[in-house]
């Protein structure tokens, strides 16, 4: 059995030893003629393809989000940061901030502002290519018609000279002959069609293609297209990406919508700076009459007595009682503010609104929790946009607003009770102030 196995082994290797290599490169030699031809066909289709295929390009920015870390939550609500329920806004933060930039409102605005609805094309030897920052031409619609939205359109744009254009259907029919400038009207609506300023003589007698895309076809487009996306789990910056045939296209798209992210959150603060100005405006007058009918009243005491001058002790008198007035308007005003505060929230069953800030509680808890309560409605109202109600985040948004609606009515009843302490106290104080100066006539005469 073993000398079997050797004889095996050394008829195997005898073989290997007696293979001749170039009869074997001999027999793939007689058909050079087929894998010449098929480096040629190999070689065309690669240059035909980079010549004729279509580059893309990727552009990318960065964002940093606001950080409601920094916020603060009132005492009463610290129990419910460990749960996730408030507090800690910064790590649910970039999550609602991808929504709000990918809504349809944002989008629609960076598309309405850039006109990508409108998009040019020319026609090569082999397949078109759309211009977009080398386009000689530009349509300019005053008005659109009814029809304008329900499907998408084209039209050709023939440039005869440096003034006259021909308006051609798909097929190249002359539909009209007119100039630059001049105000076209057809089933779209009316339009104009300007020369860019890179329009040269070299652009005569070519031929533009003009599309018109349905406006929410083209959002959908983009929304399904932008990529955005955190560094990490832990960071507050966000990065957005598009590819795009055209490299400077997809920059203006990105850099548009940064810029319609900011002048969204420039209108949510704008909208509580309004809030907020309102209410102190009603509070002034009423502090201000609350003033006035104080200084009358010490006006017609001193006139009634005919006080000019007082001892020592009377003035001291008069000092607290005009100390003590102050006292009394502040915890009034403060009052009548957490009393205000409380029925707007009553008030607001399942419709929030935005609160005023900045009122001057004495409890700095309170002001934080008003903080947190606009930062919750307004995320909500955005969502709202974007989102169905029966979205597991609106849900929860909800849940939050409706948890910090019920500990800031209780913090306001309890701030409304120790001013009502406050406040008994000191008119009691005032009681006896306001008896120790009766007598001062007295004493005088």
């Amino acid at each position: 059995m073993q000398e079997n196995k050797e004889n095996f082994t050394s008829k195997i290797m005898d073989d290997f030893d007696t293979i001749n290599v170039r009869e074997e490169i001999e027999k793939y030699l007689v058909h050079w003629k087929w894998f010449v031809l098929a480096s040629v066909i190999s070689l065309s289709v690669a240059y035909v393809y980079l010549r004729y295929a279509t580059p893309t390009y990727m552009a990318s920015a960065s964002i940093m989000i606001k950080d409601n870390n920094k916020s603060g939550v009132s005492a009463e609500l610290a129990a419910f940061e460990d749960l996730g329920i408030i507090g800690g806004g910064g790590a649910n933060n970039p999550e609602n901030e991808i929504e709000i930039l990918k809504s349809r409102k944002i989008i629609g605005n960076v598309v309405d502002s850039l006109n990508l609805d409108i998009m040019y094309v020319k026609e090569g030897r082999v397949k078109a290519t759309e211009i977009y920052s080398e386009t000689p031409i530009e349509l300019v619609i005053i008005k659109k018609n009814p029809s304008f939205y329900k499907k998408d359109s084209a039209f050709i744009v023939s440039i005869i000279d440096e003034h006259k254009i021909e308006l051609k259907d798909l097929e190249g029919l002359v539909k009209m002959r007119t100039h630059f400038g001049e105000i076209i009207e057809n089933t779209l609506g009316q339009f104009r069609i300007l020369k860019n300023n890179v329009f040269t003589q070299k652009d005569f007698n070519k031929d533009i293609l003009i599309k018109l895309n349905r406006r929410d076809k083209v959002i959908d487009a983009y929304r399904s297209r932008i990529q955005i996306a955190t560094i990490d789990k832990n960071s507050s910056v966000l990065t957005l990406s598009l590819i795009d045939v055209s490299m400077h296209k997809a920059e203006d798209v990105l850099n548009e919508l940064v810029k319609q992210y900011n002048i969204d959150a420039i209108k949510d603060k704008n909208l509580v700076s309004t809030k907020t100005k309102v209410f102190i405006e009603e509070r002034l007058l009423g502090v201000g009459n609350d003033l006035a009918l104080i200084q009358d009243n010490v006006k017609a005491y001193k006139t009634k007595y005919g006080i000019t001058g007082l001892s020592a002790e009377g003035e001291l008198a008069l000092e607290a009682v005009s100390l003590n007035n102050k006292q009394v308007v502040t915890l009034k005003s403060e009052l009548s503010l957490a009393d205000w505060i409380q029925k707007k929230l009553i008030q607001q069953s399942g419709n929030n609104d935005i609160l005023p800030t900045n009122l001057g509680f004495a409890d700095a808890n309170i002001s934080a929790s008003i903080a947190s309560y606009n930062d919750l409605v307004m995320l909500k109202n955005k969502l709202l946009t974007t989102a169905g109600e029966k979205n597991p985040q609106l849900i929860e948004i909800r849940s939050q607003i409706s948890t910090l609606n019920k500990n800031l009515l209780a913090s306001l009843d309890n701030l409304k009770k120790s001013l009502e302490i406050q406040l008994h106290q000191l008119n009691s104080e005032a009681t006896k102030v306001s008896s120790k100066i009766s007598n001062i006539p007295v004493i005088e005469r």
